[in-house]
């Protein structure tokens, strides 16, 4: 049964819902779940009607505590549904805002944040299905689409428009797929033939963005497209070369226009983001520990489950 919308797009909705489960008691309760299906307005016509159907054969693949798994796939005459866990706690474009411009996080926050969505992202390049690797890209890696989780656990979600082998709606030659903000070159140029190493790009400004507390490239979508794309063109890391000089060689290398100069896989990228943090810690005189991704509650008066209250140090406590 659904009870409220939690989140929507231009082409599904998701909603908190519940559905009943026999306890270990003999009584009856209920589970708590998140649905994602089509909006109302979108006809079975449409050619993205099959995005739906490939986002369920990546979510119900994949096993990963940083990736969120589709648990069931419900379907009828609107499409499928898709069941999956409903999280607690807070996506990080509400963490890094203070409602009105962006908050820079404290390095070492900001670097295990990103940590664990690239092992979330490993998990996901290397998967399998009935045994073949069908090589995803999920395409999409913003801070919009990862989840932090009261306990600490960020989670990376909504295969929407994740390239793999054997995916129904099949990509368009030169369209662009993903989000202008975090847009690898390639993504921009509309290229078909791309490699995990694209959400390296994406990943990469998600970090400059918690850090720095501004978006890597600024402007209209337009100028955004054609800076990421020149190769004389670069973000301005003045703003991380102040607050964590360690993320700057990460940066740069995950920013080459050429994927191949790029880390060659996402544990690669993990175990620099593990000892940049690490190298921070312990310059700066602070324990060399993984911080703990906690600390912050959800207003008691608020249903939804994607709001904070009180945010994560940032970079100016």
């Amino acid at each position: 049964m659904e009870e409220e919308e939690l989140g929507q797009g231009w082409l599904c909705t998701v909603h908190e819902a519940w559905k009943p489960v026999q306890l270990k008691t003999g009584t009856w309760g209920r589970k708590y779940v998140a649905i994602k299906r089509y909006r109302d307005n979108v006809s079975p016509n449409q050619p993205t009607w099959e995005s739906l159907r490939d986002e369920a054969t990546i979510g119900t693949a994949v096993d990963h505590p940083n990736l969120l798994r589709v648990q069931e796939v419900i379907e009828t005459d609107r499409g499928p549904h898709l069941v999956m866990e409903l999280l607690d706690g807070v996506t990080l474009d509400r963490l890094t805002t203070d409602g009105r411009h962006l908050v820079p996080l404290m390095p070492p926050l900001a670097l295990e944040i990103i940590y664990q969505v690239a092992l979330g992202l490993h998990s996901l390049h290397t998967l399998e299905i009935d045994g073949k690797p069908v090589f995803p890209v999920h395409r999409d890696v913003k801070p919009h689409n990862a989840f932090l989780t009261r306990d600490g656990r960020v989670v990376l979600f909504d295969y929407g428009i994740c390239h793999f082998t054997g995916m129904k709606l099949q990509d368009l030659p030169n369209q662009v797929y993903g989000s202008c903000h975090y847009m690898s070159p390639e993504q921009a140029l509309g290229l078909v033939d791309i490699t995990h190493m694209t959400d390296q790009y994406g990943l990469a400004t998600m970090l400059y963005q918690l850090i720095a507390g501004r978006y890597a490239y600024e402007g209209c979508a337009q100028n955004i497209l054609y800076d990421v794309v020149n190769p004389e063109k670069s973000p301005p890391l003045d703003l991380i070369e102040q607050r964590c000089p360690q993320v700057v060689p990460i940066l740069r290398r995950c920013w080459q226009n050429n994927p191949k100069m790029r880390y060659p896989n996402m544990r690669w990228l993990a175990r620099a983001l593990w000892q940049a943090r690490r190298t921070y810690q312990s310059i700066n005189n602070l324990a060399v520990v993984r911080p703990a991704l906690t600390g912050w509650t959800l207003p008691s008066s608020t249903p939804t489950r994607r709001v904070a209250t009180a945010p994560m140090p940032t970079a100016h406590e």
